[in-house]
């Protein structure tokens, strides 16, 4: 039994379209949504962790094209893109603190490398608080004003949506 959602077809995506990019210690996981979360298309590509993140967003907008390209469209048909990361952040400056799973990732202004490598308006948020909205948004919780979504991969992570916001914490850095 396969758990990956059924895909759309493009040409019935209801636009503006959207990336979402996850960011995994083994995967970076790469999907484009249309304006009512219905998945279009996805991919994904080896984080290879130590050779740092510039070259991991170099190479997953190389995938992003291709993904892209075989469903007829490009980057310039997208509106903005959803990055998640695991672990410590720095959410206001978009930055990596000290990831447990990518010791070569931290303090990275990770938000503002993909907004400049595929040229859209990028938003930043924990890779649970994403997973918890999007259950939230068009999953098993769009009935209820609030949930709570706990994670358990590398880490233990959870997302908490109460009267309808994400509740995404805070740093001290």
């Amino acid at each position: 039994m396969s758990t990956e959602p059924a895909l759309i077809d493009p040409k019935v995506a209801k636009r503006p379209l959207f990336l979402g990019f996850d960011v995994g210690g083994t995967n970076i996981k790469l999907g484009l949504v249309d304006d009512q979360g219905r998945p279009v298309a996805h991919t994904k590509i080896t984080t290879e962790e130590e050779q740092g993140p510039r070259e991991a967003v170099r190479r997953a907008r190389v995938a992003v094209d291709e993904m892209l390209a075989k469903i007829g469209l490009a980057v310039s048909d997208l509106a903005a893109v959803g990055l998640c990361v695991p672990g410590t952040m720095d959410i206001p400056r978009g930055m990596f603190l000290q990831p447990h799973n990518l010791p070569h990732w931290h303090y990275f202004p990770i938000r503002d490398c993909v907004a400049e490598a595929f040229g859209l308006p990028t938003s930043f948020a924990n890779d649970a608080n994403a997973a918890a909205y999007g259950e939230f948004w068009v999953g098993s919780g769009q009935k209820f004003h609030s949930i709570i979504l706990l994670t358990l991969g590398t880490g233990l992570g959870g997302g908490i949506i109460i009267g309808d916001l994400s509740i995404d914490g805070e740093n001290s850095a």
